[in-house]
């Protein structure tokens, strides 16, 4: 998932020099930063199904077919010791959009990793990471300095490293990265100077050494090779049939002998696509020579049902046998080749999805592949949602980032490594067993009603993909549940159930008074349902807050205001609540005549409060100057914590002085700078960092168990959501 930083926003215009922005984020987000001398929080995965996020990289350790990693593209790394059976989360990263890993042929327990902030080195089999950026541009705090796609060992020279300027994912950046760039190190990685130049800058989404030949696909302009080292470049697309090539791979004993995966190409005008397919080399690509038969070969005009093929894998302990993947979308399908490339056939496609379940929804347009170094035979195949494994060359697969619940149709858990970019998390105030996360893409609803051991996708009428925002129940026992989905500024609908989730319908148009289904810059946010009637509404639409007292079948305006978003109710008086604007926050007592709160912060990005009184309001404003963490006791307004990067914030149900906040700084530059969780317990006058078990420290949403007040939910950008207990 990509995350549009809007040219990063008025934050970012504070301070122009990246060393002096970090240093002022440090000291902001050091002071007072004592109250509790040691972690008193440990984050678990929550387990909610994985991945939902695009996932970019897979590798088995040569050493240990057990031992396998996974990266993603928001999601940073994720170590399994058991073949992929349960994850665990790799730290250490600067930032954590993913490339490719490589393994050190001399010595399996260092792993170097590519990734849009650079060169990063593991020594204990990849648990844990560390930058290797010496020689490379200094860290900058507005753009993506150096992206890496891959690292590669010289297998003549053993501590000669290259690293390849790139990205697979074609992961964007302000600013002006060093795309095309070759870095050389002869010193193991320690440090770093540039080489040379590939395809005139551009973008290096795949690189490959075969014999003493370095090869380089650049986006857009073909294969290119180098015969000294990668000092210098030349053409080596002699056969092809375009230049729009994705991948290459080598053939582990065969210097000269690689496979290369093209995308669609261009037609005659007005005509279809060109389909995409697999092509091989024998003399070092010189001349390259189609491997198509059996693949898919859809043509349209619309390069997304055209067939295309993103990657191809070779098994190192039988070279003759090749993976690869049609990504149209109307032709998805693994392909497999057991000579070398002569022919192919699909082990995975549509028709094998229902006996081969999966958590998530995506087409088996898969992406990524990973062949065991010594086993021919397992495999793992990845995309946009999820990670599938097999042990048997393909005849049978699972996912191994979800689980089914044994005698469930529709219950998962996950594995551990969850790729869900969080937005909400609401647990049922009259249900404790019930909880709903919301999430973008895919991830837009799930609910646990077995107090979050297992967790079920959304109910029959909700539409797949469209992103979730909010969530509100009513009714007895909070059977009635509204929830608000769109993503990316557009309106995907408000979804309403009447029996606890099991069936849904979507509401949108002109006749509910709401905007039609896909309108731009209509994104609805908070939602808040008067708890005893459900048919008593509010909803944050479009800038507006619109009210229905007609369970959703018609709705009007009751605010107007510019950046309408978040709702926050007293929970004991449903009719008193807050709703954020961008001038302002406003206030009403009956839910339709509102009033500006005097003094209160401008463009608040959450709002929350005091479960123990309704009086007491906080506010977070994000990224902008001055922001931080705001409180309003009576008519008083006071700033708490001045650190821009608190987004969310939580009140304890049973402490009201126990305070806790989540930060969050989008990706598209170097380093990462938020700092995770903070706990404060006593008012917010001191805070102690409490983010210990989080392998990503951004994120939009805390939330305290209001039916066990010592446990906490946090829901991050890219890693999905992670629990504790307050000890």
């Amino acid at each position: 998932m990509r995350i549009d930083d809007k040219a990063h926003g008025p934050f970012f215009r504070m301070k122009r020099d990246p060393l002096a922005l970090l240093l002022a984020l440090a000291l902001a987000c050091a002071n007072g930063a004592n109250a509790v001398g040691a972690d008193v929080l440990d984050w678990k995965p929550l387990n909610e199904p994985g991945c939902g996020g695009w996932i970019t990289g897979l590798a088995v350790s040569p050493a240990d077919a057990n031992r396998v990693l996974i990266g993603g593209d928001l999601l940073g790394v994720g170590l399994s010791a058991d073949g992929g059976d349960t994850w665990q989360s790799a730290q250490g990263f600067l930032s954590f959009e993913m490339a490719d890993f490589t393994f050190n042929p001399g010595n399996s327990k260092e792993v170097w990793a590519g990734s849009m902030s650079g060169p990063h080195v593991s020594k204990d089999g990849g648990k844990t990471w560390e930058p290797r950026r010496k020689g490379l541009p200094p860290v900058n705090g507005g753009y993506y300095s150096a992206p890496v796609e891959v690292v590669l060992f010289d297998p003549g020279v053993p501590r000669r490293l290259l690293a390849f300027g790139g990205s697979y994912r074609r992961y964007s950046s302000p600013g002006t990265p060093a795309w095309g760039t070759v870095w050389e190190s002869k010193t193991g990685g320690a440090s770093w100077t540039r080489l040379s130049i590939v395809g005139g800058g551009s973008n290096i989404v795949s690189a490959v050494i075969s014999g003493d030949v370095v090869f380089a696909v650049a986006d857009g302009k073909g294969v290119f090779r180098s015969a000294d080292g990668g000092k210098s470049w030349q053409s080596a697309s002699g056969g092809l049939p375009h230049k729009s090539v994705n991948w290459i791979t080598a053939h582990p004993g065969k210097p000269g002998v690689l496979w290369a995966a093209l995308d669609t190409g261009l037609g005659e005008p007005g005509g279809n696509r060109k389909p995409g397919g697999i092509w091989k080399t024998a003399d070092g690509g010189r001349t390259w020579k189609p491997a198509l038969r059996g693949l898919g070969a859809l043509a349209s005009p619309d390069g997304n049902q055209t067939s295309r093929y993103s990657r191809v894998a070779v098994a190192p302990s039988n070279p003759a046998v090749l993976y690869t993947a049609d990504t149209s979308w109307g032709g998805s399908g693994v392909y497999k080749s057991s000579n070398g490339g002569d022919s192919w056939a699909k082990v995975y496609g549509y028709e094998h999805r229902q006996k081969f379940r999966t958590a998530y929804q995506a087409g088996p347009a898969l992406t990524v592949f990973a062949v065991a170094p010594r086993d021919e035979n397992l495999v793992y195949a990845a995309g946009s949602e999820y990670c599938i494994r097999s042990r048997d060359g393909g005849k049978s697969w699972e996912d191994v980032t979800s689980t089914p619940v044994p005698g469930s149709t529709d219950s998962w858990e996950g594995r551990g490594y969850s790729g869900l970019c969080a937005v909400n998390f609401a647990f049922n105030p009259q249900r404790e067993s019930h909880a709903v996360l919301l999430a973008m893409d895919d991830g837009k609803f799930w609910q646990s009603i077995d107090e979050l051991k297992t967790w079920i996708w959304g109910g029959a009428g909700m539409d797949h993909w469209g992103g979730g925002n909010d969530v509100t129940f009513a009714g007895r026992g909070g059977g009635v549940i509204y929830a608000t989905f769109g993503q990316f500024g557009a309106f995907s609908g408000i979804g309403k159930t009447v029996d606890g989730g099991k069936t849904w319908k979507v509401l949108a148009g002109s006749a509910h008074g709401l905007p039609e289904l896909g309108t731009a810059d209509s994104q609805p946010r908070g939602i808040h349902a008067h708890p005893d009637d459900p048919e008593v509404v509010w909803a944050a639409v479009a800038g507006k807050l619109l009210y229905t007292d007609t369970g959703g079948e018609h709705w009007r305006t009751v605010l107007e205001g510019p950046g309408l978003s978040w709702i926050a109710a007293d929970l004991k008086k449903p009719l008193h609540f807050y709703v954020a604007g961008a001038d302002a926050i406003y206030a009403t007592e009956d839910g339709e005549s509102f009033n500006p709160l005097p003094g209160s912060p401008k463009g608040a990005t959450r709002i929350a409060v005091d479960p123990a009184d309704g009086r007491i309001l906080y506010a977070t404003t994000w990224r902008v100057e001055g922001g931080g963490l705001w409180k309003r006791s009576g008519s008083e307004w006071k700033l708490l914590r001045a650190d821009p990067l608190i987004y969310d914030v939580a009140i304890s149900p049973a402490r009201s002085g126990r305070l806790v906040v989540i930060t969050e700084d989008h990706p598209y530059h170097d380093a990462c700078r938020a700092t995770g969780v903070w706990l404060s317990e006593d008012g917010g006058k001191t805070w102690s960092q409490q983010s210990r078990g989080l392998p990503v420290p951004r994120g939009e949403v805390i939330r305290f168990n209001p039916h066990k007040p010592e446990q906490l939910v946090v829901g991050t950008m890219g890693r999905g959501y992670f629990v504790t207990t307050i000890k």
